[in-house]
């Protein structure tokens, strides 16, 4: 799906939308992956604890984890992702 950006005309001020170029999809991209692995890397900071030698984890917590692990492999695009639901 393409994605576009606003651009303004001079002395206008009239707004129009204009196709990425190939170089603004890889720009593009690197930062969307960037939010993903930010954000991912977040979730599971925030789940390490369940891993911990005196704690078992549930098999919810180790698929939900696996799933955070496993999402760069399957989104490109931030707005896109589903973090799924943390599991108590």
């Amino acid at each position: 799906m393409p994605r576009f950006h606003r651009t303004r005309k001079p002395y206008t001020d009239e707004i129009t939308l204009v196709e990425f170029t190939a170089e603004e999809e890889v720009i593009a991209d690197a930062a969307d992956l960037a939010q993903i692995r930010s954000k991912r890397n977040q979730l599971l900071a925030e789940t390490d604890w369940w891993g911990t030698s005196d704690n078992t984890m549930s098999n919810a917590q180790r698929d939900y984890r696996q799933m955070l692990r496993d999402i760069t492999k399957t989104n490109t695009i931030y707005t896109d992702v589903d973090w799924g639901t943390k599991p108590e």
